[in-house]
């Protein structure tokens, strides 16, 4: 679907001595409009056309279904078409990319398999592979699709500004950060990849390189939020919280049902000890979604600072909920209990942080100042 431009030449060439039905081919071929293509090419085809034009117009009306999302009918489209010329490679990539959606991904693998086969020299069909891999979560193998797409179109950006996601969720960071700085060097105004390369400088805590990368994805695409909530948390790891603020009330803004500002800014909030501020922002988040963790942990925050804490204990307890594996929830809850002298529910935590983590130092060695026996 990506690269249906290719087709429409053919089909014009193919139907340029029929000047009556010239306008059922414009129409036939306008797939920003896909219920005119469908029509269009549902009009043509009842004519007596010749193969060539048959197989462009069955394909162009697969395209359109696919776009509605009548799978079944795009599938028997590509089928009709890869009858009438089983050498195109585009109509085997095209029903791969149905077979994918389907979730029958055997199937997509062996047209992307055969696309290649016949066109071997084409990036594209590698690239559309890639994405199916990277899908089915087999990282290595789109980064190989990938790389040779890269060989055969080494000026299109696209190709390794995705390779640099496969690198990323493959947990190779520092390839990653390569591939969009290519895809960078190939095209300075690719928004998404210094957006991308910016999480993992802040992943890697390069908030400065991060920050950098975000102002100029915010000029480039100002209309993208992530920039700005991104943003805002790198200023939060510099210890900038005031241009934190800044960055995530705009967010918020723009979009006041994202709970992610409401976390980040009230742990700008209580980076400033403006507690009241943080805990307000936080219940908010909570409200927009009880599921995010790093809310409750905020809060327990703002309300251990202020001197509340039950309400801390009461947050860590819903954080303990949330993820009864983390070790983390247990121990911090702990230190709360044993800070409000419950020393034996302080005790029950501190091992059951133990049991999920060993190597949790604070609570072996909290017990062990309790005179308990880890």
């Amino acid at each position: 679907m990506l690269f249906a431009t290719r087709v429409i030449a053919i089909f014009a060439v193919a139907l340029a001595p029929a000047a009556a039905s010239a306008g059922l081919v414009e129409d036939c071929t306008n797939l920003n409009h896909p219920d005119l293509s469908i029509t269009a090419c549902s009009s043509y085809l009842t004519q007596a056309v010749p193969d060539g034009a048959r197989h462009t117009a069955l394909t162009f009306r697969g395209l359109a279904y696919q776009r509605k999302g009548r799978l079944d009918d795009a599938l028997a489209d590509f089928n009709e078409a890869i009858k009438l010329n089983p050498r195109d490679s585009l109509g085997y990539s095209n029903r791969a990319n149905v077979y994918s959606a389907k979730g029958l991904y055997d199937a997509s693998l062996a047209d992307f398999a055969e696309a290649i086969r016949l066109k071997p020299d084409d990036a594209k069909n590698y690239y559309n592979r890639s994405l199916l891999y990277t899908a089915l979560k087999k990282q290595d193998l789109a980064i190989g699709d990938l790389t040779e797409a890269m060989k055969r179109d080494p000026k299109n950006a696209i190709f390794p500004y995705t390779r640099g996601v496969a690198h990323a969720a493959a947990g190779n960071l520092d390839h990653a950060i390569a591939d969009y700085s290519e895809a960078i060097r190939l095209n300075p105004a690719y928004a998404y990849a210094y957006t991308n390369r910016a999480s993992i400088y802040l992943d890697k805590g390069q908030a400065d390189a991060a920050i950098a990368d975000l102002t100029v994805a915010i000029r480039l695409n100002p209309q993208d939020l992530l920039n700005l909530y991104n943003r805002g948390a790198a200023y939060n790891g510099k210890k900038l919280p005031d241009l934190a603020i800044a960055d995530l009330t705009e967010a918020m803004r723009r979009n006041p049902a994202d709970p992610r500002p409401y976390i980040n800014r009230g742990a700008s909030y209580n980076m400033k000890g403006q507690y009241e501020l943080a805990i307000t922002d936080l219940t908010r988040a909570i409200q927009l979604n009880p599921k995010i963790p790093q809310a409750f942990i905020n809060r327990a925050n703002a309300y251990r600072a202020s001197g509340n804490l039950e309400a801390a204990i009461a947050d860590y307890s819903e954080l303990a909920k949330l993820n009864p594996a983390s070790a983390y929830a247990f121990e911090g809850r702990a230190m709360l209990l044993e800070k409000a002298g419950r020393k034996d529910e302080a005790i029950a935590d501190y091992r059951k942080a133990l049991s999920i983590k060993p190597d949790a130092r604070i609570s072996s060695e909290a017990l062990q100042r309790l005179g308990i026996n880890p």
